[in-house]
């Protein structure tokens, strides 16, 4: 999703929770704040997008993965 689509169709995406579902799994989403993802790619990579970008990047995931709960059970564990 960071540069605007998905490696993954919305069938396939569908399909792969619906088979979490059926063998009473879920999906854990790992998450942290626009700063914290930044610095850690800035440690990383030596540079990050920016904050308005980052946030932006996150907002979409958040929708993504409240779409997924439709599907299967989804967890969201924010990294402080």
């Amino acid at each position: 999703m960071l540069h605007g689509r998905s490696r993954l169709t919305l069938d396939q995406v569908i399909d792969l929770a619906a088979i979490v579902a059926d063998r009473s799994g879920l999906i854990v989403h790992l998450s942290a704040s626009a700063e914290v993802i930044a610095g850690r790619l800035a440690r990383r990579d030596g540079t990050a997008p920016d904050l308005a970008h980052l946030t932006a990047l996150l907002d979409r995931y958040t929708e993504v993965f409240a779409h997924l709960s439709q599907h299967a059970p989804v967890i969201t564990i924010e990294n402080p």
